[in-house]
């Protein structure tokens, strides 16, 4: 007859071995899934850098073209004040006060 020590010990060795080939399977399919995780990681990482580095380029481009059109629209605006103030018989100086209105002379000279 089998003693009470015996199967004991044939329970705690079952449990001890399953306990062992589950870590064993575990840390071989955890590590594998860990590799194909860190490869996506990093296939993820190179696209949002290159991603990131197409978003600058097109900042950049955009800002540059709204810079050539805002520096020819400030040339285009300052060709025009010229025009018309070189068309005004009195000229704005830095003395003259350009919002009293000028009284016309009754005179002719």
């Amino acid at each position: 007859m089998l003693s009470l020590w015996t199967l004991i010990g044939f329970v705690v060795i079952s449990f001890v071995g399953g306990i062992v080939t589950g870590a064993v399977a575990l840390f071989l399919g955890g590590a594998g899934s860990l590799r194909v995780l860190a490869k996506r990681l990093n296939v993820l990482e190179e696209r949002q850098d290159e991603l990131e580095d197409r978003i600058v380029r097109e900042v950049k481009a955009r800002a540059g073209k709204k810079g050539v059109e805002a520096r020819r629209t400030a040339a285009e605006a300052e060709e025009e004040a010229q025009k018309v103030l070189s068309l005004v018989d009195h000229p704005i100086s830095a003395q003259s006060d350009p919002h009293r209105p000028k009284r016309p002379s009754v005179f002719r000279r």
